[in-house]
């Protein structure tokens, strides 16, 4: 999980919509593991520590909304037997580091697996979090689902130069000019994210990236709470698929 705290950022650009009681939850959970991160031991702790056989934890796992074609999916959604519902943040740098490892599972298992990406900005570290996640959803609106695809991809490939003209190189390729982005944009249309948002942290994500593994019932079966290495995440989805 993304544990990096900073809550100095104002930017008018990048006002923080969720103004809810759940923000002030990340907020806690942010500065309680802000010094394990900034150490650098997170990540792999987390990998470690994630059990493989989770069916003690799965009775207290919370179901999340029912994935639909509204989704941004990746895979064979009506026949896969697995599907990752991935909650992410495009400036978050473990996000980045995981983007590959669940590309790759998603790939590598054919039909049996899909991926869902679904928005969890946290605008209180992340300044670009936000405006990223608006200009993937501009691009989904006005090019589709792959463009969407290739737009987050992108951003995470050159995260290190995230921002306005990124987003507008991006949405360039897929046939959408500056001005149509400056104003889609401009209209800040954060409630899809917001409810995303508030999903993740009713699930039980304290962090970015937080993965949801639902069976075809919608059942939620698994998570990936951090930025899971290869490893980790093959044997937790090779073992939920051998106890079907």
């Amino acid at each position: 999980m993304e544990h990096e705290h900073n809550t100095s950022h104002s930017s008018s650009a990048d006002k923080q919509p969720f103004s809810t009681p759940v923000a002030i939850v990340i907020a806690g959970a942010l500065i309680a593991g802000s010094l394990l991160y900034a150490l650098g031991y997170a990540p792999n702790h987390l990998a470690k520590s994630a059990p493989v056989d989770t069916t003690a934890e799965q009775k207290q796992l919370k179901d999340i909304t029912p994935v639909t074609d509204a989704d941004h999916i990746r895979g064979d959604i009506k026949n896969a037997e697995l599907v990752m519902v991935e909650y992410s943040d495009l400036q978050c740098p473990y996000c980045s580091q995981f983007h590959p490892v669940i590309k790759k599972l998603s790939s590598e298992y054919g039909s049996k697996v899909a991926w869902v990406y679904r928005q969890f900005p946290l605008s209180q570290i992340h300044p670009q979090a936000l405006p990223a996640a608006l200009a993937s959803e501009c691009v989904a609106s006005a090019k589709g689902n792959e463009a969407f695809w290739r737009f987050i991809d992108g951003t995470f490939v050159n995260q290190q130069q995230i921002g306005i003209a990124l987003f507008k190189k991006l949405a360039a390729q897929e046939g959408i000019s500056g001005p149509t982005l400056d104003a889609c944009l401009a209209k800040q249309d954060t409630a899809k994210i917001e409810a995303q948002y508030n999903e993740a942290v009713a699930a039980g994500g304290q962090g970015t990236p937080f993965t949801v593994i639902v069976d075809k019932k919608g059942k939620t079966v698994g998570t990936f709470p951090g930025a899971y290495q290869y490893e980790q995440a093959k044997a937790q989805i090779d073992a939920l698929l051998a106890a079907k």
